[in-house]
């Protein structure tokens, strides 16, 4: 019986991984009335024409596809308390994960100490769970794939392998940096997005970034390199819109002109990325990863080097004297005792075809 986990169900709950400092747990169903109904519909023009997976459409994630996500991210040493959702949203799950407390999901930017820093905490959390309301109703009408790092958790609504790696990144990426690092990443995000120009500018090229960060982590955490090269084909069109929205913030334009400009050249920008994808000469290598089949052996030691500890690589075994003597020993020729006069070594103590006893000298003797 799997244990309770803040915003989730426990009869929902697929598979469940426990780590030295976190957890990750899988819910799965498809009982979402409104990414059902209304987002099958709406996700056509957006998500599907976006990525050219029309046929997705009307289509539920599978149980499998849970298993195979699990599978691919559940040896990663998490830090922090991840809940995946495969097949539905929950707006007060994620309004009650952004809420709870530090200790019941770990791995969130909230790490103020004494009186006043735990009133701007609640503060923070209860603007958090607002804007969270908006996002994850938002989701449910697009059916759109996000992680949510104010709650931990990510929703994965496309029956594509792909899009669910990338959001898996997402919680990875945050996951790889320390607490301090996590709050500036966020808050740079949070300015881009929701302040915009009019108050500060967006940190150049950030959002692309992230996004970068993501698909690599994927490419790392593909199985086969065949799921790679499928997976590339939405992967990269993503990427390009994200890109393309980050040039267009550079623009002296006011935020609702600029963000209606990337509604509509959003599509362009992502027929560019499919067209990349498709007619690029380098395929063995994308998004800083070398395919598996392609890798030359000077990536082989790099990799093979990387995993071994440090206390290994830095200290390697030293070979005893007498291990040494046995490794450079050559074997003789044949089993011939040996003759007075030849020389070499006298290891033995049985007479010489003469009869006489080897003679031993210091020339002849060794010694520890």
């Amino acid at each position: 019986m799997p244990e309770a986990v803040v915003g989730a169900t426990t009869s929902d709950i697929l598979h469940q991984q426990k780590t030295a400092e976190g957890s990750l747990t899988f819910e799965y169903h498809t009982h979402d009335t409104i990414a059902n109904t209304i987002g099958h519909i709406l996700a056509i023009p957006t998500i599907h024409t976006m990525l050219w997976t029309w046929g997705s459409a009307f289509k539920n994630p599978s149980k499998e596809l849970a298993d195979q996500l699990f599978d691919r991210y559940k040896d990663v040493p998490w830090k922090g308390d991840v809940l995946v959702r495969v097949g539905h949203a929950s707006i007060i799950g994620d309004m009650q994960r952004a809420m709870a407390r530090n200790e019941s999901v770990r791995g969130r930017p909230w790490r103020l100490k004494d009186i006043p820093g735990r009133v701007m905490e609640t503060v923070g959390k209860l603007g958090i769970a607002f804007f969270t309301f908006f996002a994850t109703a938002g989701a449910k009408f697009t059916r759109s794939d996000f992680y949510n790092p104010y709650a931990n958790s990510a929703t994965i609504y496309h029956p594509k392998l792909a899009i669910g790696m990338h959001e898996l990144g997402h919680a990875e990426f945050y996951n790889q940096r320390d607490n301090v690092s996590r709050v500036g990443l966020l808050i740079m995000d949070w300015l881009g997005l929701n302040v915009g120009k009019d108050i500060v500018l967006p940190v150049p090229f950030f959002r692309s970034f992230t996004e970068y960060k993501a698909s690599e982590i994927a490419m790392k955490r593909f199985k086969t390199d065949e799921e790679r090269r499928e997976g590339l084909k939405v992967l990269e069109a993503a990427w390009a819109t994200y890109l393309f929205g980050d040039v267009l913030s550079l623009s002296f334009l006011p935020k609702p002109i600029t963000d209606s400009i990337g509604a509509v050249l959003s599509y362009p920008a992502s027929v560019a990325g499919h067209l990349m994808n498709r007619l690029y000469p380098k395929k063995d290598q994308r998004f800083g990863f070398v395919f598996e089949g392609k890798k030359t052996d000077k990536h082989i030691a790099y990799e093979k080097a990387q995993v071994l500890p440090k206390s290994k690589k830095d200290k390697q075994p030293e070979l005893s004297a007498h291990q040494v003597l046995v490794a450079t020993a050559k074997a003789p020729k044949s089993r011939e005792l040996p003759v007075e006069g030849k020389g070499g070594r006298q290891f033995t103590e049985e007479p010489l075809k003469n009869g006489k006893r080897p003679l031993h000298s210091n020339t002849s003797r060794i010694t520890f």
